[in-house]
């Protein structure tokens, strides 16, 4: 019974939030934003810095370019 209402639910009800709205539906009292708030919403903004935080401290470190900031043995290759 439990399955069949949470498909029922999922399949007709619920609906999936895309991650750059999730703090709009979720975490924010506006309604509705207007027209051009949603592009300077501060709680929008910081999610987004978050996610590119985090988004760079998972990717690894990309290696310096050949040049002046490059080792010796770097600027021999």
């Amino acid at each position: 019974m439990f399955e069949w209402l949470r498909g029922f639910w999922t399949r007709h009800i619920a609906q999936d939030v895309p991650i750059d709205l999730a703090r709009c539906e979720f975490g924010c009292r506006v309604r509705e934003c207007r027209r051009g708030e949603w592009e300077r919403c501060e709680n929008r903004l910081l999610d987004v810095q978050r996610q590119i935080a985090y988004a760079e401290a998972a990717s690894p470190a990309e290696p310096p370019p050949h040049g002046h900031n490059a080792s010796p043995e770097q600027r021999k290759s």
